[in-house]
């Protein structure tokens, strides 16, 4: 089975994709998203959802920081990935990240708690 990771890195994120033919993609992101990067962030998880896998999972085990910004940009991948049939969660947030995400509804994203 072929696989691949890429790797994008802004001011204050990287992030790190991993590719696997029929496996979930997932994205790994490191650091902050807020208004500056939001977008960048939005544009990788739109382009991933449009490559069809079965799954793509944000693991943000290392996310320090996300503000509204990248909260809508969640959503609008979530919207996006359920249009295509993909399947579409987050995973390992830290806690206070979970906890932003508790606040502002996107908890319901979170693989694994339910």
């Amino acid at each position: 089975m072929a696989s691949s990771t890429a790797e994008c890195r802004t001011g204050t994120w990287k992030s790190r994709v991993h590719r696997a033919v029929g496996a979930p993609r997932v994205i790994c992101v490191d650091g902050e998203v807020d208004a500056a990067n939001a977008k960048l962030l939005g544009a990788l998880l739109l382009a991933t959802i449009r490559e069809t896998p079965p799954q793509v999972l944000l693991d943000a085990s290392a996310l320090r920081f996300i503000d509204s910004s990248g909260i809508r940009e969640l959503l609008r991948a979530q919207a996006c990935a359920a249009m295509t049939g993909v399947a579409f969660g987050i995973v390992s947030p830290q806690p206070a990240v979970r906890r932003v995400f508790e606040l502002t509804d996107v908890a319901d994203l979170i693989v694994g708690t339910h």
